[in-house]
């Protein structure tokens, strides 16, 4: 994304905000990607589930402005509205019709370059009335940060998010690139279910 953003920046722990990252992204898709249905937009560290993805999609009407996932919020109290926003962390699904606005809205900029992206998203999409919607399989931590009742009668899980390492600071990458498979094939084979059957953990 060009002088947008700066990889050296943005690969370590003092990485920004990612506000001006998630801007340049929807002016590219909205550019270079445009007509599509639906554009999902994730972390590098979340796991998603496809196949039930793809079945959540299908329940929401693409041709309205809308867009899904966990719904987070900030500064709601007693008489004032605050803001609802999705993670990106648990992966957030934006209908075409949402982001021909967002790419069209004026106003929609980044307060500070390292402004939160999703926070910043859900401002500006309250602002477009842009319709948010909250399905309980989209997970912005790992499944241990769940109450297990909680898993279980909710949806299906559609993602999760991080590895769940716990490792000490001196494991090398090779060490902490298996545990991350590890941890990813686990919660595969406990949370997510084909499309339309049923999970292997029951």
């Amino acid at each position: 994304f060009g002088s947008i953003v700066d990889p050296a920046k943005e690969a370590t722990k003092e990485g920004s905000g990612h506000c001006s990252k998630m801007h340049a992204i929807v002016k590219h898709l909205a550019r270079h990607v445009p007509g599509k249905r639906w554009y999902v937009v994730t972390d590098d560290d979340t796991l998603l589930n496809v196949p039930r993805l793809l079945e959540v999609l299908a329940s929401h009407d693409d041709r309205e402005a809308v867009y899904v996932g966990e719904r987070y919020g900030w500064a709601h109290r007693e008489r004032l509205p605050g803001t609802n926003y999705i993670t990106t962390g648990g992966g957030m699904a934006i209908s075409g019709p949402a982001l021909q606005q967002l790419n069209d809205c004026n106003h929609c900029t980044c307060t500070r370059p390292d402004s939160p992206d999703d926070m910043m998203l859900g401002s500006w999409f309250t602002s477009l009335e842009v319709t948010i919607v909250h399905e309980t399989g989209f997970h912005q931590s790992e499944p241990h940060n769940y109450h297990p009742e909680v898993l279980r009668l909710s949806e299906p899980p559609v993602s999760f998010h991080r590895y769940n390492l716990q490792l000490p600071g001196s494991a090398s990458e090779e060490e902490r690139a298996k545990a991350r498979r590890k941890n990813w094939r686990q919660w595969k084979e406990l949370y997510f279910q084909e499309a339309g059957g049923s999970s292997s953990g029951g």
